[in-house]
């Protein structure tokens, strides 16, 4: 009898305490939920760096099955499986690898057909057999997430290698135009909530260290696009920084700054701005080269005399996608 109490009362203890915390009771099943893509891990750490891809794919059968048993379409135990199959997936270079894991991309996309991540893995896996079907998996991810280059990537190389001269001209031609959707939520670096080439933030600091936040959800790609940032009051101006709610791959320049007061225009910058950034590269003729998915700052210093005071501020801006292929791959047209 005394053997038995020892052993209940541990079990006790525990039931109670998970059942008078609330937050004890939380992590314990959230850990249960996440147990299966720990699980998974540890075993693919041990096929996937010696390239037995056989031995993984298994597991990750195992918990696809798992995750949709759960509670489909999607639930708590999916970004386990989203975070086992990347690291798969990001150590597979060569067509014997990707063929073993092609059932069960399958698999997974007929499950999770609005999984971004899983419609490029599986058009990976598809390239060496089926361009058709390559293409077919390319276009719905470019639908779900047309800002990211990956899509267009793949599908231009697929279209090099080949020889497929009218669906390079496509992709390359959808690339150029693409301004919408993006992999993230740029909600790291930028003010407002999105995705894509869609949004910035100009934000102005007075001399007192108060700050001014003006927005525009209406970002295009093209040259010399005027922007304009109504402040909520007229400020003396020491400072501006520029958000954008962007992705990698972009060339961003500013060509004008103009202030405002009370309607009317005061003082004109170009050339005499200092500009640094968050993590971009300055190239030439004043551009700057965006390498952040998480969006970037661009920090704008005026010259002596500052800013001065406005109320309004104008940009002239262009954004342009820079190429993922030769020029004369992707159809540039001579200049004639």
């Amino acid at each position: 009898m005394t053997v038995l109490m020892t052993l209940m009362l541990p079990i006790v203890l525990i039931a109670l305490l998970l059942l008078t915390v609330p937050k004890a009771r939380h992590g314990v099943f959230l850990f249960a939920l996440e147990l299966p893509g720990y699980a998974t891990n540890f075993m693919l750490q041990q096929y996937v760096p010696i390239r037995r891809f056989d031995k993984a794919l298994p597991w990750l059968e195992r918990e696809l099955r798992l995750v949709n048993w759960f509670a489909p379409p999607r639930n708590r135990l999916l970004p386990g499986l989203i975070h086992n199959t990347e690291y798969a997936m990001e150590r597979a270079r060569f067509p014997e690898e990707f063929s073993v894991l092609r059932p069960f991309l399958v698999k997974l996309v007929d499950s999770h057909p609005n999984l971004y991540p899983a419609r490029l893995w599986l058009a990976r896996a598809l390239a060496n057999v089926d361009p058709s079907a390559t293409f077919e998996q390319l276009e719905s991810a470019a639908k779900l997430s047309a800002a990211d280059t990956i899509p267009f990537r793949i599908a231009i190389n697929l279209a090099i290698k080949n020889r497929l001269p009218e669906k390079l001209e496509e992709w390359c031609d959808r690339y150029k135009k693409s301004q919408f959707g993006g992999l993230y939520p740029l909600k790291d670096g930028a003010f407002y909530y999105g995705i894509g080439l869609r949004e910035l933030a100009l934000e102005a600091i007075d001399d007192f260290g108060e700050r001014q936040l003006a927005g525009s959800m209406g970002l295009q790609l093209g040259k010399n696009i005027t922007y304009d940032f109504p402040l909520e009051k007229n400020i003396s101006i020491k400072e501006l920084n520029l958000h954008l709610g962007i992705v990698p791959g972009i060339s961003v320049t500013l060509k004008k700054l103009q202030t405002y007061r009370n309607g009317q225009r005061r003082i004109t910058f170009e050339k005499d701005l200092v500009l640094t950034s968050w993590s971009g590269f300055h190239l030439e003729n004043r551009r700057l080269l965006t390498v952040s998915k998480h969006g970037e700052i661009i920090f704008i210093r005026p010259p002596e005399g500052g800013f001065g005071e406005a109320d309004r501020i104008e940009l002239i801006l262009s954004f342009e996608r820079l190429g993922i292929a030769n020029p004369p791959l992707c159809g540039e047209k001579k200049a004639s």
